[in-house]
């Protein structure tokens, strides 16, 4: 015999803004399907999970999860996922600046600019912190540098800047 676990109830306003929201399909699809099952639960309380999960075709487990979700912490925790921490960052602030300070300093001996590969060599050196050339290169857009861009300027002694077919 099927266990019968206790019934999901929610209140008028709660089912009338479930089904709203169904009809309208503007939500995620996973969190559509959530619904469902609560609307189910709700609405047929004597109809087991893995009847309701072959009508709405997902998992018992699923089920399971959302009802219990719902009864413990409610509607709004049961329908979405909590936020995820995702991948941490690389770099500490302390290594953004110094490839920001770094980028703007003159280039090595032998090179016309700072390119991406240096900055990142030049970390290494400094901290022994290795990152990605793409991390370096949205650590210097968000600082709106691109040093990779001023291959064409030649700096004079006087301070301005010229053009290298000027020179």
């Amino acid at each position: 015999m099927p266990r019968i676990y206790p019934p999901v109830r929610l209140s008028d306003d709660e089912t009338a803004q479930l089904r709203s929201r169904i009809r309208t399909g503007t939500w995620l699809a996973r969190d559509l399907v959530r619904a469902r099952i609560l609307l189910l639960s709700h609405d047929q309380p004597a109809l087991t999970q893995a009847s309701i999960a072959s009508q709405i075709g997902c998992s018992v487990a699923k089920v399971q999860r959302t009802r219990e979700r719902c009864r413990s912490s409610g509607l709004e925790a049961a329908l979405h996922d909590l936020p995820r921490p995702g991948q941490p960052k690389t770099l500490t602030p302390e290594h953004e600046a110094f490839i920001v300070a770094t980028a703007c300093t003159d280039s090595p001996a032998g090179t016309d600019h700072w390119t991406v590969s240096l900055l990142k060599q030049a970390l290494w050196d400094k901290s022994s912190k290795g990152a990605g050339d793409e991390t370096i290169r949205r650590v210097l857009l968000r600082n709106n540098l691109k040093p990779w861009l001023k291959k064409n300027v030649v700096r004079s002694e006087a301070g301005r800047a010229v053009r290298r077919s000027d020179a």
